[in-house]
């Protein structure tokens, strides 16, 4: 049975909006942003600060973590995630690709990102369901 997602405006029920909500939390939060939940706040930030020098692990905690953080609010979750270095020419320069599917009271809902990062900041997120594959 899915769950709603509490946020500042109300309980969030549309599937799609709950997805949307849940994953910028996991792309724009900090790991050390809580006193109460320090060494629980799963984010993008904190998983490149651990394991962005090893992409294959780093793409294995980003399922990991997302897969995780989604299953207490859906029925049923699949997560692919793909970290690429993009630029030789610009070092630390990477493109995280993370694709999803979750099902919500028997709907499937798929959603796909692209988080482009800096030396370990994210500069750009692109909702890839709108602008195809990259």
């Amino acid at each position: 049975m899915s769950a709603p997602v509490p946020a500042l405006s109300g309980w969030i029920t549309t599937p799609s909006l709950k997805a949307d909500y849940l994953l910028a939390c996991f792309f724009a939060s900090e790991a050390s942003q809580s006193y109460c939940f320090n060494g629980r706040i799963t984010s993008l930030p904190g998983l490149v600060q651990q394991y962005g020098n090893n992409n294959l692990q780093f793409q294995d905690r980003i399922k990991t973590a997302i897969a995780t953080m989604l299953e207490g609010y859906f029925d049923n979750v699949f997560v692919d995630a793909t970290v690429k270095t993009t630029d030789t020419q610009q070092a630390g320069r990477m493109d995280v690709t993370v694709s999803i599917d979750v099902v919500d009271n028997g709907t499937t809902l798929s959603l796909g990102y692209l988080a482009k990062m800096l030396n370990g900041v994210t500069q750009e997120i692109i909702n890839l369901n709108n602008t195809g594959v990259a």
